[in-house]
């Protein structure tokens, strides 16, 4: 859904900007929507495991850190006891 309506906002920008586009804008708004809710699930399709390789990294990332700072929490916690 989003993925189609950037895709909407750029065509729509790029119809009402350029001045000869503009002119023809009742026919070719349309189109610019018939185009983003066909091109939104072949963009979204690329998109998506570029998604979820970057979720995976920073899953990762904020595990090795929580471990980090649990293991210096233990470690001030024994040294305290003792």
């Amino acid at each position: 859904m989003m993925v189609s309506a950037v895709i909407f906002g750029v065509g729509a920008t790029a119809v009402l900007a350029i001045e000869p586009l503009s002119r023809q804008a009742a026919v070719l708004l349309p189109v610019v929507v018939i185009l983003s809710f066909a091109l939104a699930p072949i963009v979204a399709w690329q998109i998506a495991p570029l998604t979820r390789a970057l979720h995976s990294r920073q899953d990762e990332l904020k595990q090795r850190l929580m471990a980090k700072h649990a293991a210096r929490l233990n470690a001030m916690r024994s040294h305290r006891a003792s």
